[in-house]
């Protein structure tokens, strides 16, 4: 991840863009810099086994994991916003320990978001308006726990009222399921 942003860094100053402008903001929030998170997913999807029987109704356990990771790092690193400021060793590492805590929540907790959601996916909405929201809450208001908190719930209520004004309209005009295709 530093790797990335450093690399982005250099692109826009070698293009004389200044860091504070807008466009130096949109590409210091894009895919790129993110990218080594979407390399620990690929390599979840490749070693999906090993992690199901690892991670398996042990959310508990992974969710303290991450939470001591992440008080570690802010205590050690001396700042409150872990996130945007630690950078190599330290930033992998809450990453990958927010990537077992999230994948031992879907699989230690199956049938729960059937039933508080019932049975509503919404998990596009999440991963689809997720960034901008959360990009727009820390453009306007800025980091903290309580903006965190905020883009959190208007990401889920976005969400949800997504999936029932837009997908499941579209997802009713489908004749079959592509998964009975076979």
């Amino acid at each position: 991840m530093l790797v990335c942003k450093t690399a982005m860094l250099w692109l826009l100053q070698k293009l004389q863009i200044p860091e504070t402008s807008a466009v130096s903001k949109a590409v210091l929030s894009s895919f790129l810099v993110h990218f080594p998170m979407f390399i620990i997913g690929m390599f979840f999807y490749a070693n999906f086994d090993f992690f199901y029987k690892l991670a398996r109704n042990r959310f508990p356990i992974f969710l303290i994991i991450h939470i001591c990771a992440f008080y570690a790092v802010a205590h050690f690193g001396g700042t409150a916003s872990v996130l945007a400021t630690s950078g190599g060793f330290s930033k992998y590492l809450l990453m990958l320990t927010l990537a077992l805590c999230v994948f031992s929540a879907g699989y230690s907790m199956q049938n729960l978001s059937d039933r508080i959601l019932k049975r509503r996916d919404i998990s596009y909405g999440l991963y689809v308006y997720h960034m901008p929201i959360a990009n727009f809450i820390i453009y306007t208001a800025g980091t903290g726990m309580s903006n965190a908190m905020l883009a959190f719930a208007l990401t889920v209520a976005v969400s949800i009222l997504s999936y029932a004004f837009v997908e499941s309209k579209f997802l009713g005009m489908k004749r079959r399921s592509i998964r009975n295709l076979s």
